[in-house]
């Protein structure tokens, strides 16, 4: 009996220690990006744009998901890999041919914000002007020997923003998402000049790029592709993706 007991108790202990990772298994699990203001963990909630824009699926669709925040370059392999099901992105690279697009979301520009003395209207105004890039980055490899650009690599956005209001650089290339947060929310880090908006010069814009909610092609939660869509169909309609994208202080709704 003693034997039996014990087996019994072995098992017990090990279903119950495994159920956790088991219900978290039975939804989606969604992965957004861990930069603003695309997604933060703020007092234990996951916030920003993308996660926000996933909550409004959520309840278009009634399908529930598992939110989790992670860098870029690991939220993407998560996806890529297929320990993740979801994710909100508008990246271009053609390793997302392992993924499944369900849907358009929104609308990101690459845009050239310049200062307010570098002369700078259009593309073809670029060349020889010290561009600043985020070092390796995937807008250096994409435009870093584009348009005769003089590049200029910094480690963080944040640098290469305060070299932009300092007039160290011509111009950056950045996010629309981005920038227009800074200016509807203050740029979210110190040591630059008070009066930085009315330093800023012509923004010239490089490439619109759609976003997409994507999933996994090894998800086994792929039945829910037309529940998704549908629900993507709807947010728009209802003008609801449009209203997440002004809060976070886009000027076109998120829309190309």
């Amino acid at each position: 009996m003693s034997i039996l007991r014990n087996l019994f108790l072995t098992l017990f202990i090990a279903t119950f220690a495994a159920s956790p990772a088991w219900s978290a298994a039975k939804v989606p699990q969604f992965v957004t990006f861990d930069f603003y203001p695309f997604g933060q963990k703020r007092a234990g909630k996951i916030i920003g744009l993308l996660p926000e824009l996933m909550t409004e699926i959520e309840k278009l669709s009634g399908i529930k998901v598992a939110k989790s925040i992670e860098p870029i370059p690991r939220a993407i392999r998560s996806l890529l890999r297929g320990q993740k099901d979801l994710m909100i992105t508008g990246a271009t690279s053609p390793a997302f041919r392992k993924t499944i697009s369900i849907g358009v979301i929104g609308c990101s520009r690459t845009n050239i914000v310049t200062n307010n003395k570098s002369n700078i209207s259009s593309l073809g105004k670029l060349s020889g002007k010290n561009i600043g890039f985020v070092s390796g980055g995937f807008l250096f490899k994409k435009f870093g020997s584009n348009f005769g650009i003089v590049p200029v690599q910094t480690s963080t956005s944040e640098s290469m923003f305060r070299m932009l209001v300092r007039y160290r650089v011509d111009g950056i290339f950045i996010s629309d998402i981005v920038f227009d947060s800074y200016r509807t929310e203050g740029a979210p880090f110190s040591k630059i000049p008070t009066d930085w908006l009315q330093r800023i010069g012509k923004i010239v814009e490089a490439e619109k790029i759609q976003v997409h909610l994507r999933m996994s092609k090894t998800s086994k939660f792929q039945e829910l592709v037309p529940r998704l869509n549908e629900a993507i169909k709807v947010g728009h309609a209802k003008g609801v993706f449009e209203r997440i994208y002004r809060k976070y202080g886009s000027s076109t709704g998120g829309r190309c």
